[in-house]
């Protein structure tokens, strides 16, 4: 089992993975993709137009 975990550790440190990970991980940059989501939705919501729906007859049944 641990030859196959620095298998992996090696394979992702010379492919240069390990950096890139910690780069999209670090809490400032996930803060600001969730920033720009909530732009995106809010601006969606924006866009979206309320519309009433009339209900039912409001009649008494007998």
């Amino acid at each position: 089992m641990k030859n196959k975990v620095l298998q992996y550790d090696k394979f992702f440190d010379v492919k240069g993975l390990v950096e890139e990970f910690k780069e999209f991980a670090r809490p400032k940059a996930i803060k600001h993709r969730m920033m720009d989501k909530q732009k995106i939705v809010e601006k969606q919501k924006e866009k979206q137009e309320v519309s009433y729906v009339s209900g039912r007859k409001k009649d008494i049944a007998i």
